[in-house]
């Protein structure tokens, strides 16, 4: 008697199938690896100073020498304009600083420019093309602004004679009104309106 033995057959996985099922977990385990990166990345960068807050400590050296504290603006109403050389937005938003400090700066506005994210001549070339009249940091206005949480230029924070936040504008001021939205919150009624 002749008897066979057969054995059910097995397929073997068409190789569509095992690279596929590859690139499935190729790209689940990437994902997974970026989301580590990228939570890790945003825990280490801080946030942006909030209205409310009372102005961290800084000090910065300003072109013309000597430098700036924010003890130096303590008693008052105070602009803080950060920006960048190579930002266009920057350089639109300088008319509206220069405005805000010809109208008030002889009535106590302080300003002061804090260059980032440039080298620091081109930072120097930005204060003289717009000739500011107040404090310009073009060295430790990256220290200042990761203290404060500053990533984007412009942006522009007010700050009241007691020290504390009252508003923040990010981004390019297209119109005086978008200075003016600060500057009431930090002068005496009226007085930016008027």
């Amino acid at each position: 008697m002749d008897a066979t033995i057969s054995s059910p057959a097995v397929e073997t996985p068409k190789s569509g199938t095992s690279n596929r099922k590859n690139q499935v977990i190729f790209f689940a385990a990437a994902l997974i690896m970026l989301n580590a990166v990228l939570s890790y990345s945003m825990a280490n960068i801080p946030s942006l100073i909030k209205v409310g807050d009372k102005l961290p400590a800084f000090s910065m050296d300003v072109l013309g020498g000597g430098h700036v504290s924010n003890a130096d603006f303590q008693g008052k109403p105070t602009v803080l304009f950060f920006y960048a050389g190579w930002c266009p937005c920057s350089h639109f938003s300088s008319q509206w600083i220069k405005k805000a400090e010809s109208e008030f700066g002889g009535a106590g506005l302080a300003l002061a420019a804090i260059g980032i994210q440039d080298s620091s001549g081109k930072l120097k070339e930005f204060a003289q093309q717009y000739d500011f009249d107040f404090p310009v940091a073009v060295e430790g206005g990256n220290d200042v602004a990761r203290s404060m949480g500053v990533q984007t230029t412009p942006t522009t924070i007010f700050v009241n004679a007691e020290g504390v936040v009252k508003y923040i504008f990010v981004g390019k001021l297209k119109k005086y009104s978008d200075m003016t939205g600060g500057l009431d919150t930090i002068l005496p009624a009226g007085k930016s309106t008027a």
